[in-house]
């Protein structure tokens, strides 16, 4: 619906002109990404988990009491259900 100064004003009476936009041609360039290498990626991910996994296990072996690993264990538990 159109108003102006309290009238009903059907149809618009100033429609767009639609030949307007045939006459600004814009052509599109076609940019090709080159793929991304993820192996770098991948690879500092499985590097960080597997220094990460090695540390938890070295520290159950030389861990000097059963009770200090059940304690990192429910410190651990905790520091992921809180993140």
């Amino acid at each position: 619906m159109v108003t102006h100064n309290g009238e009903i004003l059907w149809p618009n009476p100033n429609p767009p002109k639609l030949d307007a936009g045939k006459a600004q041609k814009t052509e599109k360039k076609v940019v090709k990404e080159a793929p991304t290498d993820l192996f770098p990626v991948a690879m500092k991910n499985a590097l960080t988990m597997a220094a990460s996994l090695t540390s938890i296990v070295g520290l159950g072996v030389l861990c000097p009491d059963p009770s200090f690993m059940t304690m990192f264990s429910t410190f651990s538990l905790a520091v992921i259900a809180g993140y």
